[in-house]
């Protein structure tokens, strides 16, 4: 067993993992198998291909720092995971037009990502509580 390598193997892919699951159970939580276009979605690609999501430095081949999400008008449907707002470097979220999304803000308060922007317009939502505790928002789009 080589003594140096033991240990540092899993830091590094966890938020890969922690990342690919989040958006694995947006695709499945929100009918991804019946979405206007789900390129790349719950495939073996890196996960910064997958159609709409944008990393860091925008490298398609890069395996986790999902920056923004957009997914407008693209037929999903059912609940919003609140895994979402775990993403720790999401900045901007686009769900407009898709108007059998169901969004709640449950777990927002525990947003892990510096989340800038929401675009939310023509979708459900219970309510705005849990909003306000974004606090570097600086676009909110609902209608």
């Amino acid at each position: 067993v080589d003594v140096e390598t033991l240990g540092n193997n899993h830091c590094e892919n966890e938020n890969f993992t922690s990342e690919r699951d989040t958006l694995t159970k947006l695709f499945f939580d929100t009918g991804g198998e019946f979405w206007g276009n789900s390129t790349s979605w719950n495939t073996e690609a890196p996960i910064c291909s997958w159609l709409g999501v944008d990393c860091e430095d925008g490298d398609v081949e890069a395996t986790q720092g999902v920056t923004h999400i957009k997914l407008e008008s693209n037929g999903l449907y059912g609940t919003l995971p609140s895994d979402i707002w775990s993403l720790p470097s999401l900045k901007s979220l686009n769900f407009d037009g898709n108007t059998e999304l169901l969004i709640d803000f449950e777990g927002i308060s525990s947003a892990a990502g510096p989340l800038e922007t929401l675009s939310l317009s023509h979708v459900k939502m219970t309510s705005l509580v849990g909003i306000g505790s974004l606090t570097g928002l600086k676009k909110l789009s609902v209608a």
